[in-house]
């Protein structure tokens, strides 16, 4: 095992996954991911890759199994079919194998607009990608109801330079703003061994976004 621990990731291959892998294995972590098929980036990582579908419960459950001693699983995952998304579908699929293996450790990124944020989206977001924000939440709601140590992450727009003083954890349902996608991971990689981001719900936006009265979580 590395010096930092060893995690499973769904949703690895590309943006914020790989970001996430990248500055876990900077950072000494033994890294697993589950994908589709294997990928040369994750390769020239060190990473263990997993081949399956996240909607094949059997396969998921089975690879949680390999790798059980896992400190936390990280799901990333998104897009699919209504109904038989990664957003949800492939999301419980994540959350029973890893209650089933045992581990109790669980972060998901999801989405400003999902649960109660839903207020809060403008007209135009929930007309573009309300279905999929109606799926995010039943991600979400399952991950809330399963007894794991959850962490969920709602997102502002996802860019992919750093945002000026990096990103931050709030809990104000409310926050509008972009974050990096390696703000994200670096916001990931932080809570896992973080208690006081367990159990709760935070939107994550870049520092300049936050007024003065906020409250982002300390590290």
């Amino acid at each position: 095992m590395s010096a930092s621990g060893m995690i499973l990731i769904f949703g690895a291959s590309r943006g914020t996954g790989l970001e996430t892998v990248r500055l876990a294995r900077a950072q000494g972590w033994e890294v697993h991911a589950f994908v589709r098929s294997t990928s040369s980036a994750l390769e020239s990582l060190g990473v263990h890759q997993h081949t399956g579908d996240a909607l094949d419960a059997a396969r998921v459950a089975e690879v949680c199994a390999k790798c059980s001693r896992a400190d936390a699983v990280i799901s990333t995952m998104g897009g699919g079919p209504i109904g038989a998304s990664s957003d949800f579908a492939g999301v419980a699929n994540a959350v029973d194998g890893a209650k089933a293996a045992k581990i109790d450790r669980f972060l998901l990124v999801s989405s400003l607009g999902a649960g109660e944020s839903r207020r809060h989206a403008s007209e135009r977001l929930l007309q573009a990608i309300g279905e999929i924000l109606e799926e995010k939440t039943r991600g979400e709601e399952h991950l809330l109801a399963s007894g794991l140590r959850s962490t969920i992450i709602r997102p502002g727009r996802l860019v992919d330079e750093p945002q000026p003083g990096g990103g931050a954890l709030v809990e104000d349902p409310g926050v509008h703003g972009d974050l990096g996608r390696s703000d994200l991971a670096e916001l990931l990689i932080a809570s896992i061994k973080a208690p006081q981001t367990e159990n709760r719900v935070f939107s994550a936006v870049g520092r300049s976004f936050l007024d003065a009265a906020a409250q982002p979580v300390k590290f």
